[in-house]
């Protein structure tokens, strides 16, 4: 990567990268423009990389962080950057008194998703290399590799992730970071993603035990009955282009196998949610995390869903404050809290209230229809009540 002729390519990226994404030119200022936050020059692209900070109305706040400037095999964003990152977040929150109830963080590609270590393993390993080399002579296993250094295609996707085995240790105390932000500042923070061609949301959340005793029912009751209260409850909005194939079926069924409960750490969980118990067409799924049709995604506060034209109809049979199970919008569920599966930690409803947003999933039912009409499924994203105490301290939170 620091020959000349990839380096030029890099120059080139990124200059592209400005107008295209940013409207704007290397050579701009970054002091004339608010929305910036520039971050360390990139050991590739020798440029300061390009963060941005936005004010989405007066409850929310949007922080798009560039995972490209600086991205080696076993880093994407480098501790320089992610000080100036928090550092100008934790200024904007104070700054607004109170008034940022939830923070938006871009990310290009999913941080909660599940894990392909042991594709990677088998990609790198020496026992394939009869494969490869079949592949790059041409005698078999066209396309597998690629043509400038003889790896498998498949592999640079797979380290492009968040949760590849290179980015593991970062990603970990960037999530832990994030963790402890929400909860100091008491803003809820939500991940948008896209990139992997089909749509999902996942989340971290705090732990539930399984094996209850009368101490733990306490606690489980207060994660699943009042989210909050809980910092550590972050959903990843998974949401990709709408001009991109999504994958085969085999693949979505490959990712709900892979999918489970992962302990990030003795107080942390990270799942899929069950959105998809319902096919486009109306029929069951078994496949209830991951639909790899075109989809597109939005956020709105319940607010302002009084804005728009029987926006509210759907929430006309729920009161304030009652918590509504993620799935399918016209077929919302209420929650009955006086009998609550206390060991269930993967059917949790979410308050109805002024200030939650509604994170919706717009699944196109039939792709040759012209007309792209959609099947919507939501997820209610509650606001956190004031700053919190995490109590243990997280252990996937230590620094690099």
């Amino acid at each position: 990567m620091s020959q000349p002729v990839f380096m030029g390519l890099g120059k080139q990226a990124f200059r592209f990268y400005m107008l295209f994404q940013h409207h704007s030119r290397v050579d701009e200022d970054p002091s004339l423009e608010r929305s910036w936050v520039p971050g360390a020059v990139g050991s590739y692209i020798k440029q300061h990389s390009r963060s941005v900070y936005a004010r989405l109305g007066k409850e929310i706040a949007l922080a798009g962080l560039d995972c490209r400037t600086e991205r080696k095999k076993n880093q994407i964003i480098s501790p320089a950057s992610y000080n100036a990152i928090f550092q100008r977040l934790d200024s904007e929150i104070k700054a607004s008194n109170g008034d940022i109830k939830h923070l938006y963080v871009m990310l290009g590609v999913p941080i909660c998703y599940p894990r392909m270590v042991w594709a990677e393993v088998i990609m790198e390993s020496k026992m394939i290399a009869p494969v490869k080399y079949m592949a790059q002579k041409g005698i078999a296993f066209k396309g597998l590799v690629n043509d400038f250094d003889g790896s498998v295609e498949l592999l640079d996707d797979l380290n492009d992730h968040w949760c590849a085995m290179h980015h593991k240790r970062e990603r970990n105390w960037f999530m832990g970071e994030l963790v402890k932000f929400a909860a100091r500042h008491g803003v809820r923070v939500t991940i948008l993603s896209g990139d992997v061609h089909l749509c999902a949301i996942s989340r971290f959340k705090s732990k539930i035990h399984t094996h209850t005793i009368k101490t733990h029912e306490g606690a489980n009751k207060e994660v699943l009955t009042n989210a909050e209260h809980d910092p550590r409850l972050i959903f990843n909005v998974i949401s990709s282009a709408m001009i991109n194939a999504p994958p085969p079926d085999g693949m979505a069924t490959l990712l709900n196998k892979r999918s489970k409960v992962h302990h990030f750490d003795k107080t942390t969980d990270e799942d899929v949610v069950e959105m998809f118990a319902t096919e486009v067409t109306g029929g069951a799924r078994t496949n209830k995390l991951f639909m790899n049709k075109r989809n597109y995604s939005d956020l709105i506060p319940v607010k302002n869903l009084q804005r728009l034209k029987g926006g509210l109809a759907r929430y006309q049979q729920f009161q304030e404050g009652d918590l509504i199970y993620p799935g399918v919008s016209d077929k919302l569920q209420k929650v009955d809290k006086e009998n609550i599966d206390i060991r269930d930690a993967s059917h949790v409803g979410y308050a109805l209230t002024d200030d939650s947003i509604v994170a919706s999933l717009h699944v196109e039912i039939d792709r040759k229809n012209t007309q792209s009409n959609t099947k919507d499924y939501e997820v209610l994203i509650p606001k956190i009540d004031g700053p919190q105490e995490l109590g243990v301290f997280p252990d996937g939170m230590k620094k690099n």
